[in-house]
């Protein structure tokens, strides 16, 4: 289940272009996680271990580590990809919401990460995913049928 769920969020990320996000947490999210889950917080840069800090600092200056928001389901409205920890048990999640026009969000993905949760970050994809269709250098979006 794990492997479907992370693998889904890394096509979903890849084919929909993304859209960062600042290092604050706006955007709905907050109240989003304390409606559906209570007692989580995003996880923050300090909560990762040294190795995945500096890293952390050096490639994610202006994007938060913990939060993805794009079009993962393709129905127009933006949802999120987030990485969630609980303030007093240490549990923490990798969950995809797939939100609706009024930022009603739907729970698609809900995965412990507890285990690995100081190693770990969330990435955009650029929205650069295009292939050649035929030999008339026509581009078409991705999914499309491409051959490496």
């Amino acid at each position: 289940m794990r492997r479907v769920c992370l693998f889904s969020l890394f096509l979903a990320v890849f084919f929909s272009g993304a859209v960062p996000r600042g290092n604050g947490q706006s955007d709905g999210i907050d109240k989003i996680i304390l409606d559906d889950f209570p007692g989580f917080h995003v996880l923050t840069v300090p909560e990762r271990d040294s190795d995945t800090r500096a890293f952390i600092r050096a490639h994610f200056a202006k994007r938060n580590p913990s939060v993805v928001r794009a079009d993962f389901d393709g129905d127009g409205h933006l949802d999120y990809a987030v990485l969630l920890k609980n303030r007093k048990s240490g549990v923490a999640k990798f969950v995809i919401l797939l939100c609706q026009e009024n930022e009603h969000c739907k729970k698609a993905c809900d995965e412990d990460i507890t285990s690995y949760a100081g190693e770990v970050f969330i990435k955009t994809v650029p929205d650069w995913a295009t292939c050649f269709t035929d030999r008339s250098n026509r581009h078409q979006r991705l999914p499309a049928t491409c051959k490496a």
